[in-house]
């Protein structure tokens, strides 16, 4: 995930939720987000 850039790990996550992916990959994308500070792009 480190390779990820931030605004596309975002929009995977905002993605992700809309097209309710598996929980697990949801989880994923949302601890990355977390990590990185990023909830206020949302």
């Amino acid at each position: 995930m480190n390779r990820l850039p931030d605004d596309l790990l975002i929009l995977s996550y905002v993605k992700a939720i809309e097209l309710e992916l598996c929980s697990e990959f949801i989880n994923l994308l949302k601890y990355e987000v977390d990590k990185r500070s990023l909830l206020c792009f949302l």
